[in-house]
C-alpha cells in the first residue's frame, strides 16, 4: 500500500494520471484545509460568533500537521519515485513499471513527472523545513 487508491478503481472513472495527481497532492490539500480552517475559527471568534473553547489553538494545529506529515511521508515519497521507474520492453521502448502501457518521456508521463517533482520538493524538502521551523520555535 503506497497510498494507492486502486482498491476503489478510481482509474476507471478519472484516468491514471488524474489518480496519480490526487495521490501526490491529497495530503497537501488536507494540510491546507486544516490551516485555512484554523485561521477561519480565529476570524469567526473575533467576530463574536464562536466561543473561545471552539477556536483551534496554533500549537495543536502544528502538532496535527506534523503527525499528518509523518503519516503520509513514506507514501508520498514512494509515489513520487514510482514515476521514474521505467523498464525497457522487448521492442526497445521504455515503459513505466506501474503502468506498462505508458511510454516514459512521452505524453502523460511528462505531466506525471512534473507532479512527482513538485510533490518531492513539497513533501521531502518541505518536511525537513517544517521540522526545522518547529524546532526553532521550541
Amino acid at each position: 500500500f503506497v497510498f494507492d487508491p486502486k482498491f476503489i478503481q478510481a482509474g476507471c472513472a478519472m484516468g491514471d494520471v488524474t489518480v496519480y495527481i490526487w495521490r501526490v497532492m491529497l495530503s497537501g490539500l488536507l494540510m491546507l484545509w486544516i490551516a485555512v480552517y484554523s485561521v477561519g475559527t480565529r476570524v469567526v471568534h473575533r467576530l463574536g460568533l464562536l466561543p473561545l473553547r471552539l477556536v483551534m489553538e496554533t500549537p495543536k494545529v502544528r502538532n496535527t500537521m506534523g503527525q499528518l506529515f509523518q503519516a503520509f511521508y513514506i507514501a508520498i515519497a514512494m509515489s513520487c519515485i514510482l514515476v521514474f521507474q521505467c523498464y525497457e520492453s522487448p521492442n526497445g521502448v521504455k515503459n513505466l513499471q506501474q503502468h506498462p502501457y505508458m511510454i516514459c518521456g512521452e505524453g502523460d508521463h511528462n505531466l506525471m513527472v512534473g507532479f512527482a517533482i513538485l510533490g518531492f520538493v513539497a513533501y521531502v524538502f518541505g518536511f525537513g523545513a517544517f521540522y526545522v521551523a518547529a524546532c526553532i520555535v521550541i
